[in-house]
């Protein structure tokens, strides 16, 4: 595969680099991101299914973005997206692990640890499943802590991926909140969910159905916003919830007719905080890879924040090779993300697959620039 030259590399190299607006008064910031919180499942989102009652009562007290890209299929390409900053695309020479690969990378919690903000990630999964770690350790946090560190969550029962419920993660992260609070600099704190994963497994023995599972899971997901409100967070701090990835169930007719093509990455995300308006809906198209690179903006109604969002297709292994590695797809908020515009990415290159975008160019040169 050709590798790009040196005259292209330092022509890329050499582009202004998109910064990273943090808001100027560096306010708490926890990152909730619920497995599997899928647009179509709210009623408020997408206007069909009510599988989120709770999550759509909760809207009432921030934000809600309607129109936010997962950048990927599953639960390692989400969190490359928003603890990197940008869409995780593979790049020339590089391990198909993408969690190895990507941990060499600069990323955006970087940036926000050079502005003086401590870093953390918590999680109730095992740290070690598919390298998570070792991405983790690639961010340079100031701590990270899964499913064996916090004697708590070791200790109790396991119930899906082989971890203990969101209820043990919830009060673990309760706890984090009030030691963090308690120091002088600004933090930055992702929490990572379970237990809506496949397959459906009730946490408390009720029934192994969606509804259940979710009712339950954001019964815990309320009582953590009502205790983060109750200490105060919220007066400075910002609280953002969004999905790793879609749902991994098929595609029904109802999403497609909703989303057209975009459908496999629609997500939700809700930002609750003083400095948003509560009950408000945003319809602008904003990607996860964006969301900390773009925070301060999010506030500035006519900033376009996302128009071309970028999919990375998940790849597989065959027979002992890696295909769809260098497939990547882009949609647009000109036409609703109804439509895709399929890139093949090899090398040096790219080729489109169908129809060329008119934002075409714009669009190579970041992905040139990225990888």
């Amino acid at each position: 595969v050709t590798a790009y030259s040196r005259a292209e590399m330092e022509f890329y190299a050499g582009l202004k680099r998109e910064s990273v607006d943090i808001p100027v008064s560096r306010p708490d910031i926890i990152l909730l991101v619920i497995e599997s919180l899928s647009s179509i499942n709210s009623q408020k989102t997408s206007g069909a299914l009510g599988l989120l009652g709770d999550f759509d009562g909760l809207a009432e007290e921030g934000v809600l973005f309607t129109n936010f890209f997962a950048n990927h299929q599953a639960s390692e390409g989400g969190l490359i997206a928003l603890l990197g900053g940008f869409p995780p695309m593979h790049f020339p020479t590089a391990s198909p692990y993408m969690f190895d690969e990507f941990a060499i990378q600069g990323s955006v919690v970087d940036e926000y640890r050079k502005q003086g903000y401590r870093a953390e990630f918590l999680t109730n999964a095992d740290l070690k499943f598919i390298g998570l770690d070792r991405f983790l350790g690639g961010l340079g946090l100031d701590q990270s802590r899964g499913r064996d560190d916090v004697e708590a969550m070791r200790l109790a029962p396991k119930v899906v991926q082989d971890a203990p419920s969101d209820a043990y993660l919830y009060r673990e992260a309760m706890s984090s909140v009030k030691r963090l609070q308690s120091q002088e600099t600004p933090f930055l704190f992702t929490i990572a969910t379970t237990s809506t994963h496949l397959p459906y497994t009730h946490p408390e023995g009720g029934p192994d159905t969606p509804e259940a599972v979710w009712e339950w899971s954001l019964h815990q997901l309320v009582s953590f916003y009502q205790q983060l409100s109750a200490t105060g967070f919220f007066e400075i701090g910002i609280l953002l919830i969004t999905g790793d990835h879609r749902q991994m169930r098929p595609l029904t007719r109802t999403e497609t007719e909703r989303y057209g093509a975009s459908a496999r990455a629609r997500v939700p995300l809700l930002a609750i905080g003083s400095r948003y308006r509560e009950g408000t809906i945003d319809n602008r198209f904003f990607q996860q890879s964006d969301l900390l690179r773009k925070l301060e903006k999010i506030e500035k109604a006519d900033v376009s924040l996302s128009p071309h969002p970028i999919w990375v297709e998940r790849y597989n292994r065959k027979y002992g090779r890696i295909d769809l590695i260098n497939k990547l797809s882009v949609f647009s908020e000109t036409d609703q993300g109804r439509l895709e515009y399929r890139m093949l990415v090899p090398g040096n290159r790219i080729e489109w697959l169908d129809e060329t975008p008119p934002f075409a160019r714009q669009l190579e040169i970041q992905i040139h620039s990225q990888r």
